[in-house]
């Protein structure tokens, strides 16, 4: 119960008689037995009875985030991100802290984690510029992010997080197409393109008026008859590789197209999603 300024002058009456327990216990919505204990220990202690026991104490899983910054700089882990960094506290310099506890304080202190997404990062800036309006001036740490992250919009770069690559040639392909003016005086083609996630080569190319399935097969033609079965394939959720019915939208329920039916004859993982951190 929150003892306010009407809660202990209930009580303060109590005490004085001015009312009994009863009626105090009606006001407070409380237990007469609870009224009466706060009755003894206000006769004892004054107010101060309406204090929490913890006031004034440090909590026991205070985040100690000074040395959270120490460790940070004496053992260059600013490559890290939060959950990573998160495990190398715990395991090396025994300071328990979740991910998500250290995510909310570092983008409290204007600390971003090196595979933010820009969602996250303008959230920071629109934090950032209010407090710089309403404080007039922001601590050495925080004008450096915001001035940084103003920058990236002057410049208009900006260096997406990536993804880590496959570790063997062959275990991932990307596969995508592209509409443009490739050729003069063609107008503009689709052009179909394959590669290993691996090593970033070229696997096969394929020109069509339209984004088609004929295209698709082309560049798997090309890749089967000179590298062989790959392990998987990674695309967006083109019809071609996808149909999700109308109005559907769990993916179980999905029906599997020609191609996709084509790569389970062949034992080829077909991963489709249209989201470009996939």
């Amino acid at each position: 119960m929150v003892w306010d300024a009407c809660a202990r002058q209930v009580v303060q009456d109590a005490v004085d008689g001015k009312i009994n327990r009863f009626r105090a216990s009606v006001r407070l919505n409380v237990s007469v037995r609870t009224v009466q204990r706060k009755m003894k220990e206000y006769r004892e202690r004054g107010e101060r009875c309406f204090e929490h026991g913890n006031k004034g104490k440090v909590p026991s899983n205070k985040v100690d985030m000074d040395a959270i910054i120490r460790c940070i700089e004496e053992y260059d882990l600013s490559g890290c991100n939060f959950t990573e960094l998160a495990r190398l506290l715990d395991e090396y310099q025994g300071i328990p802290i979740s991910s998500s506890c250290l995510r909310k304080r570092m983008f409290g202190e204007g600390i971003l984690s090196v595979k933010c997404k820009m969602k996250t990062r303008k959230k920071l800036k629109k934090i950032l510029r209010l407090m710089r309006e309403q404080e007039q001036e922001l601590d050495r740490q925080r004008a450096q992010v915001l001035s940084a992250l103003e920058a990236e919009d002057l410049s208009g770069v900006w260096v997406h997080p990536t993804k880590p690559r496959s570790k063997y040639f062959g275990e991932r392909l990307e596969m995508d197409a592209s509409s443009y003016v490739w050729v003069k005086g063609l107008g503009k083609c689709t052009l179909h393109v394959c590669i290993d996630d691996a090593s970033g080569f070229l696997l096969g190319l394929w020109l069509e008026a339209e984004e088609t399935l004929h295209g698709y097969y082309k560049l798997m033609e090309q890749v089967l008859a000179t590298y062989g079965i790959p392990l998987s394939i990674r695309t967006d959720r083109r019809t071609v590789f996808v149909y999700n019915k109308k109005g559907e939208s769990d993916p179980a329920k999905d029906t599997m197209t020609q191609f996709a039916y084509a790569c389970s004859q062949l034992g080829v993982e077909l991963l489709c999603n249209s989201d470009p951190d996939f």
